[in-house]
């Protein structure tokens, strides 16, 4: 499937399902801000890449058996109405710095297996996040830089749970 098919369906609240998106699918094209405000299932796709900087997501975004083998950039990404990823494959790096804004809705990574270090550098959450059975091969600061005012903030203590892979980089 080409980008502009995805962005198609996304947009208009679609499911984006069963099918590989090749080139790099950017949610920030969903809107002619940076405010998405339709719900984003992404299930059983692989992507090439997947970005969305700087974009403030009212609806939840859920993304469920999901391969991306390059690069995610969520930087700066505001997950208004929560976050859901389970039983998915990120191949590179994965970018959630400056972000995260979650407002009371569960930002939850499920069974998720992350090759590429996972950036959560100066991120604030400010409702439930939980991490179970995740494997970060290459690590992440979700858990780092204590004491440095970019460390991550959680407003509720975060749920962890069976991960494999270092969660306490600094950086």
């Amino acid at each position: 499937m080409r980008v502009d098919q995805a962005v198609t369906i996304l947009s208009a609240g679609g499911i984006l399902e069963n099918c590989r998106v090749a080139g790099q699918l950017n949610l920030r094209s969903l809107s002619r801000t940076d405010d998405i405000r339709v719900p984003i299932t992404i299930r059983n796709v692989q992507l090439d890449s997947i970005c969305a900087p700087a974009c403030q997501f009212h609806e939840v975004v859920l993304l469920d058996n999901v391969r991306v083998t390059g690069a995610a950039n969520f930087w700066a990404g505001y997950f208004l109405a929560g976050l859901q990823a389970s039983y998915s494959y990120f191949g590179a790096e994965v970018d959630f710095q400056c972000g995260g804004h979650n407002k009371g809705h569960d930002v939850d990574f499920k069974q998720c297996e992350f090759s590429g270090f996972v950036n959560f550098f100066d991120c604030w959450y400010e409702g439930p996040v939980s991490v179970h059975e995740c494997t970060f091969s290459a690590g992440s600061n979700l858990l780092g830089n204590i004491g440095k005012p970019f460390q991550v903030r959680f407003d509720v203590p975060p749920g962890l749970e069976g991960n494999i892979g270092r969660l306490d980089l600094n950086g």
